[in-house]
């Protein structure tokens, strides 16, 4: 059984001087993810804990990312980026293309990055719903494989659904 987190980047800042790759995180985001971290590292089993990082290039999914990873004592310089997660559709296929490579000797990852794509993958994996997740939502996934390579639409089953306001 492997685990799969999915996060939506934390809330950032629209200001009109940075062009949106390079967009940081607000005041709230800054909070936020942080606490989200927190949470994630006082109510989960710790064989639960992800294992394995990986974000965006985007400075704001990385920031989130790192922010996190802190909370979970999961060293940040360890945190993987793939520029193929600054995505905002799953129709061009790089966001399931990046998790069938993620590296089988981790049972848990975390993947932070981008909406449309990460609302519809849940969707995808789970079988449900789409609709747009709020900022620095988490998402777990549990997926009965065994190797990431075997990732496939409607294997996955959601089973934790967090957002800053839940906690």
């Amino acid at each position: 059984m492997l685990i799969l987190y999915l996060v939506r980047h934390a809330k950032s800042d629209w200001d009109n001087n940075f062009n949106d790759h390079d967009r940081p995180l607000n005041e709230r985001g800054l909070n936020d993810a942080p606490n989200m971290g927190k949470y994630l590292a006082q109510h989960l089993n710790p064989s639960q804990l992800p294992q394995y990082i990986i974000c965006s290039t985007a400075k704001r999914a990385h920031t989130t990312a790192q922010l996190i990873a802190q909370q979970l004592g999961y060293p940040p310089e360890q945190i993987a980026t793939d520029p193929l997660l600054y995505d905002f559709s799953l129709a061009s296929g790089n966001i399931v293309a990046t998790l069938q490579n993620l590296p089988n000797q981790y049972q848990t990852a975390m993947m932070v990055g981008h909406n449309s794509a990460f609302s519809q993958l849940v969707a995808w994996f789970s079988n449900t719903r789409y609709f747009d997740r709020p900022t620095c939502v988490v998402v777990q996934i549990l997926l009965p494989i065994t190797q990431w390579s075997d990732i496939k639409q409607g294997i996955g089953s959601l089973e934790m659904y967090l957002t800053p306001k839940s906690i």
